[in-house]
């Protein structure tokens, strides 16, 4: 079997890769919605296990402040979607994860997709499913704790929040 064919095979037998031009690595799927939908004790448990599994829940710097992150990432477009429809925020962004084969300037490439929410969603969500994580527990109860500190005024104290939360990702590490 010669490289055409192996190339036609792949396309074939995987359908989320898709022959394209390589595109930006970064490309805007979704908008974001209107409001957090208050969701039911089941599809509280269904977002934290996605998070605790595929998310990540941290404190990232903008510019000369901190800004809360939350996003859970997922080959599977349609399970991210779901989540998307079911809590009525976020945005998803697909991104290249890889290329698969290239031909001249035409590739096979892979996708991967993120659902991010933006801070206002995080502050109504994060107090929804907060009873329901495991892993990340303890970095959404300091994300709810700088919700706090910044509606008090008290920014000193964001530093220390960021610490903490740099101190778990990094024990938290493989």
């Amino acid at each position: 079997m010669n490289k055409e064919e192996r190339i036609k095979n792949l396309s074939e037998i995987l359908s989320e890769i898709v022959e394209v031009r390589i595109p930006r690595s970064y490309v805007e799927m979704e908008g974001t919605s209107d409001d957090v939908k208050h969701l039911s004790d089941v599809e509280k448990a269904y977002i934290a296990c996605a998070i605790d599994c595929e998310g990540t829940i941290s404190l990232r710097r903008h510019k000369k402040s901190w800004k809360p992150y939350m996003a859970i990432t997922n080959t599977n477009k349609e399970f991210l979607e779901n989540i998307r429809r079911m809590c009525n925020a976020g945005r998803i962004k697909a991104k290249k994860m890889r290329v698969l084969c290239r031909a001249g300037s035409v590739a096979l490439v892979r996708y991967c997709y993120d659902l991010i929410f933006n801070v206002r969603e995080i502050e109504r969500l994060l107090p929804q499913i907060l009873p329901y994580l495991v892993i990340k527990r303890e970095r959404a109860e300091l994300l709810l704790r700088y919700f706090k500190l910044k509606k008090e005024g008290k920014r000193g104290k964001i530093e220390e929040i960021h610490r903490k939360i740099k101190l778990l990702n990094m024990m938290s590490r493989r």
